[in-house]
């Protein structure tokens, strides 16, 4: 059975049994909720889905039809809210034609969208299956980009070692190329030149 607030109780008052505001609150006594819970959740029985979901900016709700009147219900808690009729500004007879229109319309797309649910969950899963086989092959380079990288640091270090016999021997050949070069006719030469 569902939970019904308080404000739902006023509500059913005012909207449905036609009671006037200043009544409502001295009728709703604890014995008369009791009797009310009993008509009130027939009639939520009775009632037709029409969407859960966020509405404007309200919180997540679940909305049923029982003839023209619109039941807003907490899903989480299952306690209805609050109840209003739904009013187009024409004739009841209209307006429940427009309900009636609007509620095959309801029932058309949710039939389409279990239709059409399979598919999108079997193409969901094949593309998840692609996201993995990505992060996979992600993995996988990543792990040879970081061999190659230790490779190249390897090449680097051998080159320094491999050159080490070059950097020896042009050091030595500046040391004795350094003899003839500052001679002392150079150094005497390069101080009478200051």
């Amino acid at each position: 059975m569902i939970d019904i607030t308080n404000h739902a109780y006023e509500r059913y008052c005012e909207r449905v049994l036609g009671m006037a505001l200043a009544e409502i609150k001295p009728y709703l006594t604890q014995q008369r909720k009791d009797i009310l819970k009993v008509s009130i959740s027939d009639m939520f029985d009775r009632s037709r889905w029409v969407y859960t979901g966020k509405y404007m900016e309200n919180t997540f709700s679940a909305f049923y039809l029982f003839d023209d009147i619109l039941l807003v219900c907490k899903p989480e808690t299952n306690t209805l809210i609050t109840m209003y009729p739904v009013e187009f500004g024409f004739s009841r007879n209209t307006n429940k034609k427009v309900i009636d229109d609007l509620m095959d319309e309801i029932l058309e797309l949710q039939e389409e969208y279990t239709r059409e649910e399979p598919f999108v969950a079997e193409e969901t899963g094949n593309i998840e299956r692609n996201i993995l086989l990505c992060e996979t092959k992600i993995q996988s380079l990543t792990a040879q980009l970081k061999m190659i990288e230790d490779q190249k640091r390897s090449y680097e270090f051998q080159k320094g070692i491999v050159g080490n016999p070059l950097r020896v021997l042009t050091e030595k050949i500046h040391v004795v190329a350094s003899k003839i070069c500052y001679s002392v006719n150079y150094k005497a030469d390069s101080f009478m030149k200051k």
